[in-house]
This record gives structure tokens, C-alpha cells and sequence, in this order.
């Protein structure tokens, strides 16, 4: 195994048992870092041994430089997150293949969540509040909690004193638990049947940080799709299902389980319905127009 620089992507070459031309597998920003070097290393190792095939792991260092890449056939195949999913498929006709069960949830909310001790109790108390998101691209940290309040009547770009996007959950999390922003916009895990965060969830990205100050809701989205791989239009109907069966049986092994877990934060992958993610296109399209502020740098 041998690293390539390649701009600001770096470009993982395993030696796999069948020399062909490579196949290429995406991953954006949250595979970075020497601690998922080896979960890197033994997903493209599973990968290439269920397809028989060589397989070449492309890192990016943001969603947009990963899009990128897509656009000039320099990946095959992706993992990616619910908005730029969307995107994606919209821009560059890539195909679904299989999408994440994490925790045994196939789904998740955003939510808008304030410090239990803060003043702001409900929605109505958030008027000249200030509020940090995650990213643009971020389904939970972003579009659904800002299409849920569009959905309630309320403007963002009029009800708050001031907006700041701060790149992470983690990030965001410790903001609002410093007393730092008075909200913050993550996501959550709920259990069969509950329909609001306000009530119970099984997790969420403060208990998932273990920032031990205790949180209250006071907005919850609508139901979120997972992260999915996907294909681009390089990749054979063959051999699409060929790749589609070694994700959905991966987890069958004890190196696959472990890898999962640790690199995509999943149980395993199963099959995906397209129309499971025209709820996003909607949040997209809905926020896209709207005005909100710059990455705080």
C-alpha cells in the first residue's frame, strides 16, 4: 500500500488480487484522520476481496472538492451524506446503491435545542436569539431544523440576532453547552413512535459528545434518510449489483462489523428507495434561496 498525493485529496492504492483497472471509492471529510487510517486500510481491503477487484480509496477534504470529483470521473463510487446525495444524483445522474442502518435506526430528525437552564422555552422565546449551525450541506445541523421553522412561519433571516455556521456537531454542541450561542441545530435518534425530540430520544449529538449539560428541544424536522453509497454512471448494472451485495453482507464478518462501526458508524447496509430522498431535495430547495450567513472563520 502506497499514499499519492493528489492536491488536497490523498489517494490510498491497495494491491489487489485481481490486476484491472482500478476501482474508486469517495469519501468526504469525516473519513479524514490518522485514527481512521486503519479502518481506511481494512475497508479497502473487504471491498476488494468481495469484488475481486483493485480498489483505490480517494480522500477529500470537503463535500464540494468530493462533488468535484464525481463530475470528472476521478471516483466510481461514494459515500455520501443526504444533501450532497441529492445533489449528486441531480448534477451528475449517480445511482443509489445501499444505504446505512445506524443503531438499528434508519432515519433521524434535526432539532433546534437550547441549554436546559436557558431562558428560551419554547419557539416562541427565540426571537433575537443567536444560533449556530453546522454546514450548509448538513441535513441535521442545518436544512431540516431551518425547514422546520419555515414550515412553523418563521423566517430565519428575521427571527434571529445573528447566525454563525461552526463546520461540526461537536463544534455547535460545545458552543451551546459553554453558554457560548444561546441555540444550536444537531441532530437525533428516536425510537419507534416518537414523533418529537421534546419528549424522548434514544440519542442525539450532545449525549453522542458527552457533554454532560443537559439540553432542552424546541424543534424537531421531519424525518431525515440516512447516508448512502452511491455509483456514478461508470459503474456497470453488473457490476452495481455485485458492489450492492458486498455492502449488504458485510457486516456478516467480524473485521466487517468492526469497520462499520468505526468508519461509517453503521450496523450494516441494506437496500434504498430513491423517493426516500425527495424530502431532502424539498429542504434543499426550500432553504437555497433563503439568505443566511457566511462560515465564521
Amino acid at each position: 500500500m502506497k499514499a499519492l498525493p493528489i492536491g488536497r485529496k490523498q489517494r490510498i492504492v491497495y494491491s489487489g488480487p485481481v490486476a484491472n483497472a482500478p476501482l474508486t471509492f469517495g469519501f468526504g471529510p469525516t473519513a479524514l484522520g490518522p485514527d481512521r487510517a486503519a479502518l481506511r486500510t481494512s475497508f479497502g481491503k473487504l471491498l476488494e476481496t468481495a469484488l475481486e477487484a483493485t480498489v483505490d480509496i480517494v480522500l477529500t477534504d470537503t463535500y464540494g472538492e468530493l462533488l468535484g470529483a464525481i463530475k470528472k470521473h476521478e471516483v466510481q463510487l461514494a459515500w455520501l451524506p443526504p444533501a450532497v446525495l441529492v445533489k449528486a444524483r441531480d448534477r451528475h445522474s449517480v445511482s443509489l446503491v445501499v444505504r446505512a442502518v445506524r443503531g438499528g435506526q434508519r432515519s433521524y430528525h434535526g432539532v433546534l435545542f437550547t441549554r436546559q437552564s436557558n431562558a428560551i422555552e419554547s419557539l416562541g422565546d427565540v426571537q433575537g436569539a443567536a444560533v449556530a449551525w453546522v454546514d450548509a450541506d448538513s441535513c441535521g445541523g442545518f436544512l431540516f431544523p431551518r425547514f422546520a421553522l419555515f414550515e412553523e412561519g418563521a423566517a430565519p433571516e428575521n427571527l434571529f440576532r445573528s447566525e454563525v455556521m461552526l463546520g461540526s456537531h461537536a463544534s455547535v454542541v460545545a458552543a451551546v453547552a459553554a453558554n457560548e450561542i444561546e441555540l444550536g441545530a444537531t441532530y437525533v435518534h428516536l425510537a419507534d413512535g416518537v414523533t418529537d425530540a421534546a419528549q424522548s430520544y434514544v440519542s442525539s449529538g450532545w449525549t453522542d459528545a458527552s457533554c454532560g449539560v443537559p439540553m432542552r428541544v424546541l424543534l424537531t424536522s421531519r424525518i431525515i434518510p440516512p447516508d448512502a453509497i452511491c455509483a456514478t454512471t461508470a459503474v456497470g448494472m453488473g457490476l452495481e449489483v455485485r458492489i450492492r451485495k458486498a455492502f449488504e453482507s458485510m457486516h456478516e464478518r467480524s473485521e466487517g462489523s468492526r469497520t462499520l462501526a468505526g468508519l461509517f458508524q453503521a450496523v450494516r447496509f441494506e437496500p434504498v428507495d430513491p423517493q426516500d430522498y425527495d424530502v431532502v431535495r424539498a429542504a434543499l430547495n426550500v432553504t437555497k434561496s433563503r439568505r443566511f450567513v457566511r462560515p465564521r472563520r
